[in-house]
């Protein structure tokens, strides 16, 4: 589990592989502790909203077509995945909040 922590906002902690994503999509290795400058945080914000759209859109497909096949085996689909935009919403949040105090946010490993 990685930590996400910043003075702006209150810290929350994700799943490695879901953190290793973010920060991925981020440009950071997600295997050490690191930290988003305060001088990177409006970079980064523009690239994960990007990616966090881009999702979304994805999903929204993806349901479209699974109810399209509901329908005509006339069922209901089943429950649709956590999709990966909805997962960056604490970072997306805050990312804004660290931006708007002029704070960094950290991550580390979850016990290190």
């Amino acid at each position: 589990m990685i930590r996400f922590m910043s003075k702006a906002a209150a810290s929350f902690i994700m799943f490695d592989d879901h953190a290793k994503a973010v920060l991925e999509a981020a440009g950071d290795d997600w295997a050490y502790p690191g930290i988003w400058r305060v001088e990177r945080l409006a970079e980064i914000l523009q690239t994960l909203t990007a990616v966090s759209a881009a999702s979304a859109q994805r999903a929204q497909q993806a349901e479209r077509t699974a109810w399209t096949q509901a329908i005509e085996d006339g069922a209901e689909p089943g429950a649709f995945p956590v999709g990966f935009h909805q997962r960056l919403m604490p970072v997306l949040e805050m990312l804004q909040a660290a931006q708007a105090a002029g704070q960094p946010i950290v991550w580390e490993r979850e016990g290190a």
